[in-house]
Parts: C-alpha cells; structure tokens; sequence
C-alpha cells in the first residue's frame, strides 16, 4: 500500500486545479529526460504542467512516458510529484480547472484546442 506521511508539506502553491467534480484522469509515467523543477535536491512535477506521450498519445499507448508539451498536450498533471520517490502521475484529460493554476496561468487557443473536453475556469 501507498503511505503518506501524516506532515505533508506543499511544495509549490498548485494544490486544486480541479475547480469542481467529477473530472476524468488517467495514470501516466513521466519520462526520465523530464527536467522538472529542482528543489532541496529533489526533482518535481507540478500540477498544472501540460503533458503529452513521448513519441506517441498516451491514450493509444498506454505504455508511453510523458513530457512537458505545451503546444500539444494530451492533459494536465493533477498534483505535484516528487519524481525522486514515484515518477506516477495523473494526467487530468476531461472537466473545470482553474486557469490561473494551469501551465503557470499562460493557456491559449492552442492548449484550449488541444483539450477539448477541459473547461478553463478563471477565479472571480
């Protein structure tokens, strides 16, 4: 089984994309040439990053990695990831999400275009 330790602490402030339910997502793995971002040493993924299949969709081949795509994403990642304990994400594809907490707030026609089925909410 998955522990979590009871003193969790928020890395990055990305916690709740998810703006209401129900949304759709799918596991991925993240690819070892991913940069991520680097803090205490420890590489991570943060929610909100636009991903797609390494060198094919995810969702044809269940068995790609994803990286970073921002002109061509196949989701976005649901929570930050330590990549040094687990490189498993999940891959938000479907529902409303905050459009400030996505891709560092940038979301153009070519994300929008990209994932039809995600409504990108923007805060009052």
């Amino acid at each position: 089984p998955l522990f979590r330790s009871k003193c969790s602490q928020t890395i990055f402030d990305t916690s709740n994309i998810v703006r209401s339910l129900p949304y759709k997502a799918v596991s991925a793995t993240v690819d070892k040439s991913f940069s991520g971002v680097t803090v205490d040493g420890k590489k991570y993924i943060k929610a909100g990053t636009l991903v797609a299949g390494n060198g094919g969709s995810i969702f044809d081949d269940r068995t790609k990695t994803v990286v970073e795509n921002k002109t061509a994403p196949e989701g976005i990642v649901l929570y930050d990831v330590d990549l040094t304990i687990d490189n498993t994400v999940s891959v938000l594809y479907a529902g409303e999400v905050y459009k400030d907490k996505v891709n560092g707030g940038s979301v153009d026609s070519t994300v929008t275009k990209a994932l039809p089925l995600v409504k990108f909410i923007s805060k009052k």
